[in-house]
């Protein structure tokens, strides 16, 4: 509650128009809108934005604008914290300036007040609920671990789910990587359309390009 006065008082300070404990549909008068990764897609207000064809972007979307370092995108139904995690180490032991954002804790819009230079990296961790709002997010580097059932009280069917997966690989391009698990039927046949250079992990059989486990 403290935080929240603060930042009402912040704001009106600032002559910045607010509302907090809920929206009137005066929130709907705007040029674009950034939306919470916990807000259903289905309230009212996102209705009526939908139906002025008001752009609405998650907050990935937007600090991916101002980020200039190249981003490695991670996404996933199991396993994203994790490999997130050690992509970050990875990198942050090779001596490259290296911000680790996104659905793992801290939001990627404080990485732009860190000023991280063209030369360092983004690892950025993706949910569905992020991704549903990308708009321009174009990651040099996305990785894909797999595709189970997950969240089906927010999305319509298990392919409106997968669909805001893949959501995050859609700017790809032939300069860009895609890492995925091979092993991962659905996923596969999801990414099949993939424009980015693919490389797959493995632990059934020996991808064409990639990494797989061979007698143990």
């Amino acid at each position: 509650e403290e935080k929240k006065h603060e930042a009402k008082v912040l704001l009106q300070n600032e002559h910045i128009a607010c509302e907090f404990g809920g929206h009137t549909d005066r929130a709907a008068d705007c040029d674009w809108a950034v939306v919470s990764p916990g807000v259903p897609s289905d309230i009212p207000l996102l209705q009526t934005l939908q139906m002025r064809k008001i752009p609405v972007y998650s907050e990935v979307e937007i600090a991916s604008w101002w980020i200039p370092a190249p981003i490695v995108a991670i996404t996933g139904s199991n396993g994203k914290t994790t490999t997130t995690t050690l992509i970050g180490e990875i990198f942050k032991h090779a001596g490259c300036m290296t911000v680790v954002a996104g659905n793992i804790g801290t939001p990627l819009s404080d990485c732009v007040e860190n000023s991280i230079k063209p030369d360092g990296v983004a690892v950025v961790e993706v949910s569905s609920f992020q991704a549903e709002g990308f708009e321009t997010f174009h990651p040099r580097v996305g990785v894909m671990l797999n595709l189970s059932p997950d969240h089906l009280d927010r999305y319509s069917g298990v392919e409106a789910y997968y669909a805001a997966k893949k959501n995050m690989i859609k700017n790809q391009t032939a300069s860009d990587v895609l890492v995925v698990n091979q092993d991962d039927v659905t996923l596969m046949q999801l990414i099949g359309d993939s424009k980015a250079q693919r490389w797959a992990f493995s632990l059934q059989s020996i991808p064409e390009n990639g990494a797989y486990v061979e007698n143990d």
